[in-house]
């Protein structure tokens, strides 16, 4: 195969993994939701039949994204050694659990990033994840609870939105003691979601180059190093002045006090 066609699949398979990262880290959620869904011993056959399309849809959307990742491969063999369990995941009905690897690797690979980005992907992925997972466990301690308000998954989802988000309208809240502990941890996340967008948001105004147009790139841990760059060398002048002018005080390397050289 000539090189630049190889270069140019890369090149594909690179943007098509960047642009549907976060849409099959959803699916993942997706297929994790039908999942607990169907196994709920307190679900009726509708809920069931729900969470089982949500599976179908997740696990037709992975088999997909396997055959277009296959197919825009240079070396098909290591990417079939490299991706394993996803292809026993779509190919073997009953290992279609292992889907849920997704989540997991995602949420590695982000954690091996710069800050930066790893607080992008806190503030992306985990809450997402924490949102899924926390709504799907209010239903399940909601529903049926005496003087409950959360039914449904979708007036979960609703509950955990705006909790996460501190804006806390108050129609729907937990009246379980399982709900209200998933609420302290929403209370948890939203505060840490707030820090970091925040601190997102300053780092991008901070490094931001009004000359240029665009991000100058320099972190506050290379503005530290220049700084002290700059101070070594002002101290290597200084020190070079200093032992100028006692080579120039007078003959013999000392300066006598109250004459002034003159150049010659």
């Amino acid at each position: 195969m000539p090189d630049d066609k190889v270069t140019k699949r890369e090149h594909i398979l690179q943007r098509y993994d960047h642009y549907t990262e976060y849409p099959l880290f959803v699916l993942s959620l997706l297929f994790l939701v039908g999942l607990i869904m169907v196994v709920d011993d307190g679900s009726n056959q509708q809920y069931a039949n729900a969470g089982q399309t949500c599976m179908t849809i997740s696990w037709f959307a992975f088999l997909c994204d396997y055959v277009i990742r296959f197919t825009l491969s240079t070396t098909r063999v290591h990417f079939v050694t490299h991706n394993v369990l996803q292809g026993l995941a779509v190919l073997i009905p009953p290992l279609r659990i292992l889907l849920l690897g997704k989540v997991v690797r995602t949420m590695t690979t982000g954690a091996k990033r710069k800050f930066s980005g790893r607080v992008r992907i806190y503030a992306l992925y985990v809450t997402t994840l924490t949102l899924v997972v926390s709504a799907v466990l209010v239903t399940m301690f909601e529903r049926n609870a005496s003087g409950s308000n959360i039914r449904s998954l979708g007036d979960a989802l609703w509950w955990t939105t705006e909790t996460v988000s501190t804006v806390g309208y108050g129609d729907f809240f937990p009246v379980t003691v399982p709900g209200r502990i998933v609420a302290v941890a929403l209370f948890v996340n939203g505060i840490a979601l707030l820090s970091a967008v925040t601190a997102t948001i300053s780092q991008k105004v901070l490094d931001y180059d009004d000359e240029a147009g665009q991000d100058s790139g320099v972190t506050l841990a290379e503005l530290h190093h220049q700084l002290a760059s700059i101070q070594d060398q002002i101290g290597q002048l200084a020190t070079s002045g200093v032992g100028q002018s006692e080579v120039t005080g007078d003959g013999n390397g000392t300066a006598e006090p109250g004459t002034t050289h003159a150049a010659t």
